[in-house]
């Protein structure tokens, strides 16, 4: 009974987030009918796709207990290393997609290094990385705007595959790519153990920064991959095309239950998150918000989430140690019975 019990809560809690997106999603249709047309909902899929990809890459970067600030801006850079390649140069669009990513690459691959074999804090590390990434895509365009795509470029964001907009395949190929990765391969397993405990990590022989460096890489190339399906959509890209990617992105990663201290979380919960701030921004431009308001009501939805968040887990650590105390004394209570029998 208390097995069954304890099952249909841990369905309960997997399922909060769902069951909150669902919830958001009819409360805005009761405010506005034209949120659940399918033209809106196909729309909200698709933005939410790439900026689920760019979040679904930091994660990977949050379990092992750190932090990449630089993802918006290697979204902009890969997104102008493509578009000077495509309308710039000669070469055709596979090679200029296949540039763009290993720029970002590169800046995943510095980001690990200044962590692991520097010693820089995260925090740091990513963060002057931002501002280097910013500042390679403001030289490569100069102020400039490029537009004017290859048609076979552009249908990667705004074409279509049996009705559903292609970025939604493509978001999903990436989500099952990496829960494979970290539910199923020893790579996986080594990132949450570094997040919980890098020291036991160390003593069962984990390679940890080879582990970091690539958790870093992937990040970025997440970053790249989103910025190269936010100018195929748009058909035309500037140096500020991902100034505002990293504030949404950490808050998916963070609605979608992982923790920011590493050694917790999953790629399908940054989905969950990802598209709960994208109904949500959506339904305040629907319902017709104040821009100056958004950020406040993104927040406080943000800051509530983590609230209900780390009380449940707590409640759920207490009854497991209360039920475990539980069964301690009863055990204790029926060694001593028979040895007073």
């Amino acid at each position: 009974m208390s097995s069954r019990r304890s099952n249909v809560k841990g369905i309960l809690l997997r399922s909060a987030r769902i069951l909150v997106l669902v919830l958001l999603a009819l409360v805005i249709t009761t405010l506005n009918r034209d949120f659940a047309t399918m033209s809106n909902l196909l729309n909200i899929l698709r933005w939410g796709s790439a900026a689920t990809i760019l979040a679904a890459g930091l994660t990977l970067v949050a379990i092992t207990g750190g932090i990449d600030l630089s993802v918006g801006s290697v979204l902009s850079l890969s997104a102008c290393v493509a578009a000077y390649l495509m309308t710039q140069t000669a070469i055709g669009w596979p090679l200029a997609v296949a540039g763009a990513l290993a720029a970002s690459a590169c800046v995943g691959v510095v980001n690990g290094i200044l962590v692991t074999f520097a010693g820089l804090p995260p925090f740091v590390a990513t963060y002057g990385m931002l501002w280097v990434a910013a500042g390679l895509a403001g030289l490569l365009m100069r102020g400039s705007v490029y537009y004017g795509f290859p048609k076979g470029f552009l249908f990667l964001g705004a074409g279509h595959l049996l009705g559903v907009p292609l970025p939604v395949f493509l978001m999903g190929i990436l989500v099952v790519v990496l829960t494979f990765l970290l539910q199923k391969t020893t790579y996986g397993r080594e990132l949450y153990v570094i997040g919980s405990n890098i020291r036991a990590a160390r003593l069962a022989g984990i390679k940890i920064d080879k582990a970091r460096i690539i958790a870093y890489c992937i990040s970025s190339i997440c970053a790249g991959m989103a910025g190269l399906l936010y100018i195929a959509r748009l058909n035309a890209a500037d140096s500020a095309t991902g100034e505002l990617m990293l504030r949404p992105a950490i808050a998916a990663v963070t609605v979608g239950g992982t923790s920011l201290l590493g050694g917790l979380g999953s790629v399908t919960g940054t989905v969950t998150g990802s598209f709960i701030m994208t109904v949500v921004l959506a339904g305040m431009n629907i319902l017709n918000i104040s821009s100056f308001l958004q950020p406040t009501v993104t927040g406080g939805i943000l800051i509530g989430t983590v609230i209900a968040d780390v009380a449940m887990r707590r409640r759920e650590t207490m009854e497991e140690d209360v039920f475990s105390l539980f069964q301690n004394l009863a055990g204790k209570g029926s060694v001593e019975s028979k040895k007073g029998g």
